[in-house]
C-alpha cells in the first residue's frame, strides 16, 4: 500500500492505494533476522586495533556526520574521482539507481557493477547490433501471447516479473522454459525443455532454421532494416577476400567506402546503401540513408533482394558475391530439430512444439534470458543469434513482442530519478567537470587502447592500428569495472595531469 498526503485538496487529503506486489523467500527469514539477538542494532565506532573486537556504540547522526566528513575529506584531497563505488544488480531499482546517481553525481568515477560477470557479452552484441538491448527487459508480457524465457529463474530473479507471467498464463499465454534445471519457472511453465548444458547455439540456430522456413518469417523486416541483402566480400580457399560486408571502394578502384552495394530486384539492377550522413566522400546529406543507382541518383522504389539465385552468388564486375541472407540460410539449414535434438540431448518432438509454438504467437511472442546462458566462451555468437530469432520472427516492436524502448516488462515506470536534483540542467557542477575530462581521471584510462591487425577495406591486407574503445567506458558504466577498479586500489595509477 502506497500512503500519499494531497496537499492540493483543502483540507489536505490523505490517498491510499493499493499496488500489487509479491514476496521472495526472504521475507519469511526476516522475523529471525529482525529479532536475532547477536544482530548489530545501531552504528559502532572501532576503538582498538582491527581485530581486537573493541567498538564504542555511537549515534547514528554521528555515524553520519563522519562517513560525510570523511568522503569529503578524500573527495576535496585526492579529488572525488578517487573514490570508487560498486553495486549489484539489485531487486530494488530505486535503491540501487539512487546510489549510483548520488555518487556520479558528487564525481565518483569509478563506477562498476558485476556486469562483466553476467551481462556485458549480450549487452556489447546488442547493443551494436541495434542500439540497445532488449534481452533481459523490454519484453510485452502484459499483451504478449507467449512468453519464451531462456535460462531465467522467474520467481527468485525477479519477483515483479513472475506476476507479468502469472497474469500472462492466466489470459491463455503460453510460456516456455528453456532449462536445464527443474527450476520454478519450469514447474509453472507450460513446456519446459531441459536442454543439455551449454547446447543452447542448438537449440536457438533450430529455431531460426524453423522461423525461416515458416510463412510466419518477416521478410520485410530483413529486406529494408538489417544487412540481409547486402553482399559480403567472402574469403575464398586461397585467401582472397576480406570477410567483411562489401563496399564499392573494394569493388572499384576510386569508389565509395560510404556506399554497400545490393541488388534491386524491382529494377534489375546494381544498386548502394548511402551511410555516409557526415556527408564525407561525396555522398550523405540529402542522400544519406537513401538507396543510390551506380550513377549516384535516388532510387524511392527499391526492391533490395534478399537471397541471390539459388543462393549461388551473383557476378558483379567479374566476382561472384553472395548476400549476408544467403549466408545465413547456408548456416542454420543443417540445424534442424532432429540435429538439435541430438545435440541438446532432448526429445525432437519436444523442440519441434516449442518452436511452433512460438512461431504461432509471433508477431505476439516475447523473449527473456537469465544470466547463465553468459557464463559461456560463446555468450556473444549465441546473443546475436538470440537476436536474428526475435528479429526474423517479427517480435520487435510489436504489441507483446519487444519493446526496443526498455519499457519494464512490469509496464510500470521505471525507478530512476534525480536523488540530488540540480537546477543547472542534467548534470551539477562537479559531475559535469568530472565527465569532462573523464579520460583523464577514469582508473580505465589505459584500457581501451590496444594494438590489434585490422584488414585494409580494399585489399584485405592486415595491418597494426591502434583501437580506441573509449578507454573511460566500460559496457555502459562510466570510469570502470571490478577487475581494472581492484587492481586500481592496489596500486594506484600515475594519474596524468
Amino acid at each position: 500500500m502506497i500512503v500519499a498526503l494531497d496537499r492540493t485538496r483543502s483540507p489536505p487529503w490523505i490517498v491510499c492505494r493499493v499496488v500489487e506486489s509479491t514476496l521472495c523467500g526472504r521475507a519469511f527469514a526476516i522475523p529471525q533476522e529482525l529479532y536475532n539477538p547477536t544482530r548489530v542494532r545501531y552504528p559502532q565506532r572501532r576503538v582498538g586495533e582491527k581485530g581486537s573486537g573493541q567498538w564504542r556504540r555511537i549515534t547514528w547522526e554521528e555515524a553520519y556526520q563522519e562517513a560525510a566528513e570523511k568522503f569529503k575529506q578524500i573527495g576535496n584531497e585526492f579529488g572525488w574521482h578517487t573514490i570508487a563505488h560498486q553495486y549489484g544488480t539489485g531487486r530494488d531499482m530505486l535503491q540501487f539507481q539512487a546510489i549510483n546517481k548520488l555518487w556520479l553525481e558528487l564525481g565518483s568515477t569509478a563506477t562498476f557493477g558485476v556486469g562483466n560477470l553476467c551481462w556485458v557479452g549480450s549487452y556489447f552484441t546488442s547493443q551494436r547490433l541495434y542500439g540497445d538491448e532488449t534481452q533481459y527487459t523490454g519484453w510485452d508480457g502484459n499483451n504478449t501471447d507467449c512468453i519464451l524465457i531462456w535460462c531465467r529463474q522467474e520467481r527468485s530473479r525477479g519477483y515483479y516479473d513472475w506476476l507479468t507471467v502469472k497474469r500472462a498464463q492466466e489470459r491463455g499465454a503460453q510460456v516456455i522454459c528453456v532449462d536445464p534445471r527443474f527450476t520454478c519457472t519450469a514447474a509453472k511453465a507450460d513446456q519446459w525443455l531441459p536442454i543439455r548444458p551449454g547446447s543452447d547455439m542448438a537449440l536457438v540456430l533450430a529455431f531460426i532454421n524453423e522461423i525461416i522456413k515458416s510463412d510466419k518469417c518477416d521478410i520485410e523486416f530483413a529486406r529494408y532494416w538489417t544487412n540481409a541483402p547486402f553482399f559480403i566480400d567472402e574469403k575464398d580457399s586461397n585467401g582472397n577476400g576480406t570477410g567483411y560486408q562489401l563496399r564499392q571502394s573494394m569493388m572499384q578502384e576510386g569508389g565509395n567506402e560510404e556506399l554497400y552495394p545490393a541488388w534491386d530486384e524491382a529494377h534489375d539492377q546494381l544498386i548502394f546503401w548511402s551511410g555516409d550522413w557526415q556527408d564525407r566522400n561525396g555522398v550523405g546529406g540529402a542522400k544519406a540513408f537513401q538507396w543510390l543507382d551506380e550513377n549516384g541518383n535516388v532510387v524511392e522504389d527499391a526492391v533490395p533482394a534478399l537471397a541471390t539465385p539459388d543462393g549461388k552468388g551473383r557476378e558483379i564486375n567479374g566476382k561472384t558475391y553472395r548476400t549476408a541472407w544467403d549466408l545465413l540460410v547456408e548456416h542454420v539449414t543443417p540445424w534442424t530439430t532432429e540435429r538439435a535434438a541430438e545435440f541438446c540431448e532432448l526429445d525432437e518432438d519436444r523442440i519441434a512444439k516449442a518452436i511452433q509454438t512460438y512461431i504461432d504467437a509471433s508477431p505476439h511472442a516475447c523473449f527473456t534470458r537469465g544470466q547463465k546462458v553468459e557464463c559461456s566462451i560463446n555468450t556473444s555468437g549465441i546473443s546475436q543469434a538470440f537476436t536474428i530469432m526475435m528479429a526474423l520472427a517479427g517480435n520487435f516492436d510489436t504489441k507483446g513482442g519487444q519493446n526496443i524502448g526498455r519499457e519494464p516488462a512490469t509496464g510500470y515506470d521505471s525507478f530512476m530519478f534525480d536523488v540530488v536534483p540540480n537546477k543547472a540542467g542534467r548534470m551539477g557542477d562537479l559531475r559535469k567537470q568530472t565527465a569532462m575530462n573523464i579520460k583523464k581521471l577514469s582508473v580505465c584510462q589505459n584500457t581501451g587502447y590496444q594494438q590489434i591487425l585490422q584488414a585494409d577495406d580494399a585489399t584485405g591486407e592486415l595491418r597494426e592500428v591502434t583501437q580506441n574503445s573509449g578507454g573511460q567506458v566500460i559496457y555502459g558504466q562510466q570510469g570502470g569495472f571490478g577487475a581494472v577498479t581492484t587492481k586500481a586500489m592496489a596500486i594506484p595509477p600515475a594519474i596524468p595531469t
